[in-house]
C-alpha cells in the first residue's frame, strides 16, 4: 500500500497558495519498462483520481509539521514504481498584506503548464517499492518560494509564474 502527504514553508510574499489536484499516480511497477520518462498510460497506477472533486489545499496552511493526505492508503501491486506525479488542475495565490499586483488586486490565478495534463513530476530520492503487508508514505514538499516566482519588485508586483517544484521530504514504512 502506499500513501502521499504534502507539506510547505513559509513564504516571504504569499499569504494563501492554493491548489486544485485532480490525479496522484505512480509510474512504473511490475512487468513495465523501467523508461518511465514519457507520458503514456502504460505502467500508470492511480492513488487518487477525480476530476469531478478535485481535491483542495491551500499550501500555505501545511507549515510547522502541518501535513495533508494527499491520498489515501491505496493497495498496489507488489513492484518498482520510479515515477510519482501529481496532476494539479488549478492554482491560486493571495499576497500577503502590505503586497498587491500592479492594478491593485491581491489574488490571481495561474495558468498551469503540463501540470494539469500529464502531471507535475516529483523528484524521488528512490523508487517506490511495494510489498505486501506494507504501508508506504511518501511526505511530498511543494515549496511554495520556488514554485511560485513573484515578478518584479514589492509592494506592487506585476504577477505571479507557476513553475512547480516538488520535491520528496521523507518516506516510512509501516507494517498492516
Amino acid at each position: 500500500m502506499v500513501q502521499v502527504q504534502i507539506t510547505d514553508a513559509p513564504s516571504d510574499f504569499i499569504q494563501s497558495a492554493e491548489i486544485w489536484v485532480s490525479r496522484v499516480y505512480l509510474q512504473g511497477g511490475p512487468g513495465n519498462a523501467t523508461d518511465t520518462t514519457d507520458a503514456s498510460t502504460s505502467g500508470r497506477v492511480d492513488l487518487f483520481n477525480s476530476t469531478s472533486a478535485p481535491f483542495r489545499v491551500d499550501l500555505m496552511a501545511l507549515r510547522a509539521g502541518l501535513v495533508a493526505n494527499l491520498t489515501d492508503s491505496v493497495a498496489i501491486e507488489s513492484g518498482d514504481y520510479r515515477q510519482l506525479r501529481i496532476v494539479v488542475d488549478s492554482a491560486k495565490v493571495t499576497l500577503k498584506a502590505g503586497f498587491t499586483f500592479v492594478g491593485g488586486g491581491v489574488t490571481s490565478t495561474l495558468r498551469i503548464p503540463s501540470g494539469s495534463t500529464s502531471g507535475i513530476k516529483v523528484q524521488l530520492a528512490n523508487s517506490v517499492e511495494s510489498d505486501e503487508g506494507e504501508v508506504n508514505t511518501i511526505l511530498v514538499d511543494f515549496d511554495v518560494n520556488d514554485s511560485f516566482v513573484v515578478q518584479g519588485a514589492g509592494p506592487a508586483f506585476q504577477g505571479v509564474t507557476f513553475k512547480p517544484v516538488i520535491k520528496e521530504k521523507s518516506r516510512a514504512s509501516a507494517e498492516l
